[in-house]
Order: C-alpha cells, then structure tokens, then sequence
C-alpha cells in the first residue's frame, strides 16, 4: 500500500515518493491469506516495480531527493514553510509554485523532483 500510494493518502509518504521517482509502480492482484503458510490476518497485493530511466533522467540527484523527501515527511503534520525552513525559504517554494503552507503528503512525486533539482541547482547539495 505504502509503495504504490497517491498523494493525499495516509499511506503517502517517504517509500511512496522515492520509489515511484525512479520506477513504475503497478499493482497487479490481490492474494488472500489462505495462500499463505502460516496464512497471515493480512491481505497481501502483488505489486511490480520496472526501473525507468525516463523518470530517473529527470532526477538531477538522488541524494538531494532523499534529502528533500526526508526533510519533509520528517515531522509530517507540519507545513512545509516549517519543515523547509533552515534551507529553502517561503519565495524559493512559491516561485517554484508551491504553497507553503501544504504538508509533505499534498506534494506529487513530480513535485518533490522539481524541489530536489531546485536545491541542486542552489548548490545546496550535490
């Protein structure tokens, strides 16, 4: 649920945004519990994960990304203006045409890759 989850979600978070950067994410059938030995009190998704180098080409860092989507959900009810705060300022994400004021979940992946690529390119991270 965690990895193929949409922005907005409960479920959104860190795992969801770094994985659906780099690779398409599909759900593809769902397994009950009787399937399994010992069967869990779960159901379980099958899910495949293809590498795409379309999305990755778009990521000018990894490393800024992982920060950035860290930093973010880190204290994941607060704003983004809180979290961001020490090093990017309210103008840097409203010309970058966010609002500050939104939590880590409202942001499309995209979006965190447009923040990631902005932080690289302010030198900030390599």
């Amino acid at each position: 649920d965690r990895i193929i989850a949409a922005p907005g979600g409960n479920n959104y978070g860190r795992l969801s945004v770094m994985i659906q950067a780099q690779a398409k994410v599909e759900s593809l059938i769902e397994v009950p519990p009787q399937c399994f030995t010992p069967a869990p009190k779960v159901n379980s998704t099958l899910i495949r994960i293809c590498p795409s180098p379309q999305k990755l080409e778009k990521v000018k860092s990894l490393k800024a990304l992982q920060f950035v989507v860290k930093t973010a959900f880190a204290q994941r009810r607060k704003t983004l203006k809180n979290n961001f705060h020490a090093f990017i300022s309210m103008q840097d994400l409203d010309s970058n045409g966010i609002n500050p004021h939104n939590r880590a979940e409202n942001l499309s992946v995209d979006t965190y890759v447009k923040l990631a690529n902005f932080v690289v390119r302010r030198d900030r991270i390599k």
